[in-house]
């Protein structure tokens, strides 16, 4: 829930911390001049500040941080070394993300009392 408080430009839709996974959906907001080049192309395996890879390197930074904290393991493997990203495009497919994310919520195994946060509360 702290994605948008670091990134401004970050609006956060759904999540769900499942036993070995998470799944998000967040969307990028920022005004673009209109002389401002609309594409900047990164070098190969340097993130532009700010972007969807930027932001979960910054998440999984973080978690991995506080993880190794908490359980006092600093060598505590957390993540599996990608991610996996999906444009939505359009309302439909909106809603079916929102959807599938929710549904995961209520069918997490380790926690089967959780529920998902109200729409738009997040």
């Amino acid at each position: 829930m702290e994605i948008p408080r670091e990134f401004a430009a970050a609006e956060l839709h759904v999540f769900v911390v499942m036993p070995n996974h998470v799944h998000g959906m967040f969307s990028l907001h920022r005004p673009v001049a209109a002389a401002e080049e609309q594409y900047k192309p990164a070098e190969f395996a340097k993130p532009q500040g700010g972007s969807i890879s930027w932001i979960v390197r910054a998440f999984k930074a973080k978690v991995t941080r506080e993880a190794r904290q908490i359980l006092r393991r600093p060598e505590f493997a957390v993540w599996q070394r990608n991610y996996f990203e999906r444009v939505v495009r359009d309302a439909n497919e909106y809603e079916d993300v929102y959807r599938y994310i929710s549904r995961n919520w209520n069918q997490d195994e380790e926690n089967p009392s959780a529920k998902p946060p109200p729409r738009g509360s997040l």
